[in-house]
């Protein structure tokens, strides 16, 4: 896959030089647009990871349109300009691989690669649709509760979190009135509390909450807690 990689990048920058040579002054000016759609991201990406990192996969995904647009007008423009056999095997070569990576990630579906697991929230969040007033949904963290909320608009989703204030692409729940720094304490008076957290959890449940169980949906778990009836 590595050697596919590099015979892709090598075919597509000869490309893209053969493509500039030939393109007209307006023409030009176009490509050098599309080219910089996709390069000045990445360069200001990197160069604030220098300072503080902050390089994730996923915030330059939206360039790849850019980079499929430019791809698919230097193909069109050699044929245009210069038709030839060889530069039409090569564009259609990058395109055919192109077209491979699309299919493959169509087929491996929603996935964190970060994480390395396959988001289960959807399938959880079917059996936490039915939740009542009793009922006090806990995400183990932000990036849970934003799951949840999506699938869940109808119920109340608390998060805990260390600190109320958060950036990025957590900034919406920012000092959010659902933020639970303390579960043990804060969700004391709770009569039915669900936790919902990927792979162990971490978080201490209130000592007047009883432990009733709980479903797994890959690496994601939902645990059911309750307080004990008084008669």
């Amino acid at each position: 896959m590595s050697l596919v990689m590099v015979v892709v990048m090598v075919v597509l920058i000869a490309l893209l030089v053969r493509g500039f040579k030939v393109a007209e002054k307006k023409q030009r000016s176009y490509l050098v647009l599309l080219a910089l759609y996709i390069l000045v991201p990445i360069v200001v990406i990197a160069l604030v990871s220098l300072i503080r990192p902050l390089y994730l996969e996923r915030y330059l995904s939206h360039v790849l349109i850019g980079g499929y647009m430019l791809i698919g007008a230097i193909i069109g423009l050699l044929e245009l300009k210069t038709p030839s056999k060889k530069a039409l095997l090569a564009g259609g070569g990058v395109l055919a691989v192109l077209l491979v990576g699309v299919v493959s990630l169509a087929e491996l579906g929603n996935y964190n690669f970060q994480r390395l697991q396959k988001p289960m929230v959807k399938q959880a969040a079917a059996e936490l649709s039915d939740c009542g007033p009793d009922q006090t949904i806990l995400a183990a963290t932000p990036y849970v509760a934003i799951e949840l909320s999506y699938y869940l608009p109808q119920c109340e989703v608390r998060f805990y979190s260390e600190t109320a204030g958060l950036i990025g692409g957590y900034a919406p729940l920012s000092e959010s009135p659902l933020h639970v720094a303390n579960p043990a304490g804060e969700l004391a008076g709770s009569r039915e509390l669900i936790y919902v957290y990927y792979g162990e959890p971490e978080l201490v449940m209130p000592d007047t909450l009883t432990a009733a169980g709980r479903t797994s949906y890959g690496q994601l778990h939902v645990a059911e807690f309750y307080a004990e009836k008084t008669q």
